[in-house]
């Protein structure tokens, strides 16, 4: 992978990855004599094949020469009220008077959020009969259905019940 052992030792602890995208590190470069210049001793994530090709992704860094031509002839005194640089696209649109229409996607709104509304805490019955007296859910009053306080009651005799109760005892399927 590289061709001297310097080489190799500045690439300890990098990642490199095969084609197949199995991953896996540089452990340290070799330094005996048996092995080739360059080698390394690298570890992966799962079992790599003898025909794969490992890539190591790396870096290297490059001068950029720095480029810098001053302008002279046009910043003397004499010449301070003339010139003005580069203008920016505001003050162009000023100047011309060009309407500015932003988009609408750029501007800022307001957040309306909806308030959450949580659902009644449910426990269940059998953990409520284990919890202590004092964490037990309070029974309140109980609330009756609207559609029951519409309803008549029907209160029958004790002889229109016991009729009732044998003709479902005898129809009952």
């Amino acid at each position: 992978m590289f061709s001297t052992v310097i080489e190799a030792s500045k690439f300890e602890g990098a990642s490199i990855k095969t084609v197949s995208g199995i991953r896996g590190q540089i452990k340290k470069a070799l330094h005996s004599s048996s092995v080739p210049a360059g080698s390394v001793r690298a570890t992966f994530e799962d079992r790599i094949m003898a025909s794969d090709s490992i890539f190591l992704r790396s870096w290297f860094a490059i001068e950029v020469p720095k480029f810098y031509a001053p302008i002279t002839n046009l910043l003397a005194v004499k010449h301070e009220q003339e010139w003005l640089g580069v203008k920016t696209l505001g003050i162009l649109k000023k100047e011309k008077s060009v309407q500015i229409n932003p988009d609408e996607n750029s501007l800022y709104k307001k957040i309306e959020r909806e308030e959450k509304v949580f659902a009644p805490l449910k426990i269940k019955r059998k953990l409520q009969e284990k919890l202590p007296f004092s964490l037990k859910t309070k029974t309140g009053a109980v609330q009756i259905d609207p559609l029951e306080k519409q309803r008549v009651a029907i209160v029958r005799e004790p002889e229109e019940q016991k009729v009732e109760f044998c003709y479902v005892k005898i129809f009952d399927f």
